[in-house]
């Protein structure tokens, strides 16, 4: 997900803001100047704090009950996303 947040100066420049989320909780942020950046650099904060994470230790910090089956999912907009699976 990523969003534009409209600066507080007039005529400043526009920051986006993307999240990662997990199971319906964002668990790593990232701020760019644009959208394509953010969400890069939220996926790489999400990347370095499930670096070295046991597949079990996943499971219960996140509440992670997943059969790690590929699912078809659609988000709360209607709007698809495509294929996701288990996280691990």
């Amino acid at each position: 997900m990523a969003d534009e947040i409209p600066s507080m100066v007039p005529g400043g420049p526009v920051t986006s803001i993307a999240g990662v989320m997990i199971h319906g909780e964002v668990v790593a942020e990232g701020q760019a100047s644009s959208g394509k950046n953010a969400k890069v650099k939220a996926s790489s904060n999400a990347l370095k704090m499930l670096q070295g994470l046991a597949p079990f230790e996943f499971r219960q910090q996140y509440h992670c009950n997943c059969d790690g089956e590929q699912k078809d999912w659609v988000g709360k907009e209607g709007k698809g996303v495509g294929m996701v699976g288990s996280a691990i």
